[in-house]
Parts: C-alpha cells; sequence; structure tokens
C-alpha cells in the first residue's frame, strides 16, 4: 500500500506498507543482525556536528537495496523500483540503535537547497510491536511542526525529500534491544520524478 503524505513545504514523503513478503522481511534481517557493527557517530551525510549523536553502523554494498526491491513481487512497488532504478545510489548504510542509548537529534541526508537527492528508509527488524515505539518523526525545515510520525513496522519503507529533518524517537524499555534501518541516498532528476504522479 502506498500513501502519499501532504507536507507542508511541498516535499516529497511517501510511504509503503505491505509490500515485502514475511519471507524477505526475515530473510533481510537475519543478514543484517549476523554483521558486525563499529560504533560510529554517525552515518547520515549532511549532518556536521555530531555531538549527542551515537549508535552502531556501517556503509553496506549500494546495490543491497535494489536486490531488496527487485524481490519484491507487488505491482505496488512498481513506481518505487522505476524511481530507484532511475537514480543513481550515493550511499547505502546501516544503523543500529540500542534500546538502551537511543541518542539521536534532527538532521538532514542532504542539503535542503538540492532538491535532486532522495532518501529511502527500510525498517529491517523482523518483528517490533507497536507498544516498542521507535519510529522516526519528520520535521518542517525550521522544525516548528511535525509533518509526519511514523510507527516502526517491519517492512515498511519511506521515500522522501533528504533535506527534510528527521530522527528517530527512543524506543521503550521492553523494546528489542536493537533498532535496525536501512538507509539509502540517491540523486534523481527532479524533472523526472513530477513525471511519476507522486
Amino acid at each position: 500500500m502506498e500513501t502519499r503524505i501532504n507536507t507542508k513545504s511541498g516535499k516529497l514523503l511517501t510511504v509503503y506498507d505491505d509490500l515485502c513478503p514475511v519471507s524477505l522481511i526475515n530473510d533481510i534481517f537475519f543478514q543484517l543482525r549476523s554483521q558486525e557493527y563499529p560504533l560510529v557517530s554517525s552515518n547520515d551525510t549532511a549532518l556536521q556536528d555530531f555531538n549527542g549523536v551515537n549508535g552502531f553502523g556501517k556503509t553496506i554494498d549500494v546495490e543491497f537495496i535494489r536486490s531488496i526491491l527487485n524481490n519484491i513481487k507487488s505491482p505496488e512497488a512498481f513506481k518505487l523500483k522505476r524511481i530507484v532504478n532511475h537514480s543513481e545510489i550515493k550511499k547505502s548504510w546501516v544503523n543500529l540503535f540500542n534500546r538502551d542509548s537511543p541518542t539521536n537529534r534532527y538532521h538532514a541526508d542532504a542539503h535542503s537547497y538540492d532538491s535532486s537527492y532522495l532518501s529511502l528508509l527500510y525498517y529491517a527488524n523482523s518483528k517490533w510491536d507497536l507498544e516498542w515505539d521507535g519510529g522516526t518523526v519528520f520535521r518542517t525545515d525550521d522544525l516548528s511542526e511535525v509533518e509526519y510520525l511514523s510507527d516502526y513496522k517491519p517492512g515498511r519503507l519511506i521515500l522522501f525529500d533528504s533535506s527534510i529533518p528527521h530522527k528517530i524517537y527512543a524506543s521503550s524499555y521492553n523494546a528489542h534491544p536493537y533498532r535496525f534501518t536501512l538507509n539509502t541516498l540517491m540523486t534523481v532528476d527532479p524533472s523526472y520524478l513530477t513525471t511519476q504522479v507522486l
């Protein structure tokens, strides 16, 4: 299911649910949790001041997201696949936050003056209860208002303008101790996006 969020800024923010079969969600989670992750200040590209931002993460092969999308057979994924296939993937990385140290702050994945950058966020845990919180808050450029609050839903994909400020909100004390997300930064010709009925 595709849900287009009407942001106050008019920037792209689209949520895709129920595209990934359970077997694919489980396989991706197994692949990600089987790796080692170094402690990093941040993997996000536009964040220059890393104070107060801690987590585990690593850069991964940029083709990993394409392989995920190629394994999604739902016709509802067609538009998303087309956009990613017309994009140049700049970077993909895994963020891993520990429930007991969920430090994060508002950041953008790219600077606000370049509308050619898109981010694709994938919630990679195979099980996550609604009561565990740990979703993502998207805000206006001046941080004064919430644009969208996304629950952490296994297999959810969010395609958004990389300049939208966002951050995770803390997981609850009874949540799974590790929260995985897969993030991809890509560039796409803005004129191409306007033809995609976004």
